[in-house]
């Protein structure tokens, strides 16, 4: 039985290259994308789109559900970024409850892999110049920022679906991503950008 990968935040930046390269391999791929997102228009006329929203349980199961086909890889990118140091409840509503509803939906079709993509901000920092690996512990308490909290909180959430309810599960720790086709823009392509055009005239010391 063939396998199809199904992918949310499939029209996002993320998301989409991750599509092509299914589809140049030769993969079936169904994409879970928002109502009414203008970027889904994008996406390869071979690819099965399915309308839902990672906060709504019913549309998650409707984009699982649909056809014959039971050997389902889901890859979870759907997600929102933020800078800021405090809470925030939508980064907060989508990035952690989005991803239990994933987690919750691939235990209940079974699926065969959940590749989850968290973020290098889920790992705990070390002192200047330590490296820092991937781990299966996460600390989100630890962590600073709303974008780090939550993609901590969500990673630990799968491995916890992991290690007690045999979910078999991969996660991705990426780091800043940018590159042609970035079309939501955003503030790491915006940096490029700028610095290109000439207008940043000014930096401080750090990295990622």
């Amino acid at each position: 039985m063939n396998t199809v990968y199904y992918v949310t935040g499939a029209a996002g930046f993320l998301g989409s290259r991750v599509v092509d390269e299914l589809l140049r391999k030769g993969g079936t791929v169904r994409a879970l994308v928002l109502p009414g997102d203008p970027l889904a228009a994008r996406l390869p006329a071979e690819v099965q789109q399915v309308k839902g929203d990672i906060l709504n349980p019913q549309q998650l199961d409707a984009f699982l559900e649909a056809g014959e086909q039971r050997d389902r890889v889901v890859i979870h990118c759907a997600a929102i970024i933020s800078m800021s140091i405090q809470p925030v409840q939508k980064v907060h509503n989508i990035n952690v409850n989005g991803t239990s509803n994933v987690v919750e939906a691939c235990l209940k079709w079974k699926v065969r892999k959940l590749v989850y993509v968290s973020s290098v901000h889920a790992l705990p920092e070390k002192p200047k110049g330590q490296t820092i690996y991937e781990t299966t512990e996460f600390e989100p308490e630890k962590l600073v920022g709303a974008y780090a909290q939550s993609k901590g909180t969500a990673a630990k959430l799968v491995m916890e679906a992991h290690r007690e309810r045999g979910l078999p599960v991969t996660i991705l720790f990426p780091s800043g991503l940018t590159g042609p086709g970035a079309l939501a823009g955003g503030n790491l392509n915006q940096t490029f950008i700028d610095y290109m055009k000439g207008d940043l005239i000014a930096g401080v010391e750090g990295g990622v």
